[in-house]
């Protein structure tokens, strides 16, 4: 993957075992590049650039369990944003990411947006499974594209969500690190390998 908006993710949807099993999403052996040669704003569309994307781009968005979701043989066109969570979340599961790559990811893009290893479903209120990487690497990766994680959204504090307190799935999110490789900069907290 190069140069993403929203990069990749694995959701999941309980099977027979119901919402507390502790079912797993793994991605494998991929390869995510942050930057590229390829501008923002490219100048050769006019003086003003023509067309800037402007937006902020994640290598991977923390994935999701949801007690319900879409099957994963599409067979009709699926209304946008296909991320968006439609059903509470489930309290089992896991997400696991094992010997990938994460290159360039520059803090800031070229437009002042943010430009980060890891973000969070825009949509996911409730939970946010742990997350465990095991043997990837992060290399040339500037110290502030950790990651951004946003404060829990007012709109969420309703009847039909959490009551009268938004819910607080931003807030206790929890990535755990083995056989990990940092090359080139690396953020404060993080020794070579951890």
């Amino acid at each position: 993957m190069v140069d993403n908006l929203m990069g990749m993710t694995a959701n999941m949807v309980p099977g027979p075992d119901g919402e507390y099993a502790d079912h797993i999403s793994e991605i494998l052996d991929n390869t995510l590049y942050g930057n590229s040669i390829s501008p923002d704003c490219p100048k050769i569309l006019g003086p003003d650039g023509g067309f800037c994307f402007k937006k902020d781009k994640y290598g991977y968005t923390l994935g999701v369990g949801a007690r319900a979701g879409k099957s994963q043989f599409l067979t009709k066109a699926s209304p946008r944003p296909h991320m968006k969570i439609k059903a509470d979340a489930t309290w089992g599961g896991q997400n696991v990411l094992k010997r990938n790559k994460w290159i360039d990811y520059i803090g800031t893009t070229e437009t002042g947006n943010k430009n980060v290893i890891f973000g969070l479903n825009f949509a996911a209120s409730d939970h946010i499974p742990v997350t465990k990487f095991e043997d990837n690497e992060f290399k040339n990766i500037d110290p502030e594209s950790f990651g951004y994680f946003f404060d829990p959204k007012p709109k969420w504090a309703n009847v039909k969500d959490c009551g009268n307190f938004p819910c607080t799935a931003p807030w206790n999110v929890l990535l755990t690190f083995k056989g990990t490789k940092w090359t080139g900069r690396s953020p404060s907290f993080a020794k070579t390998t951890f």
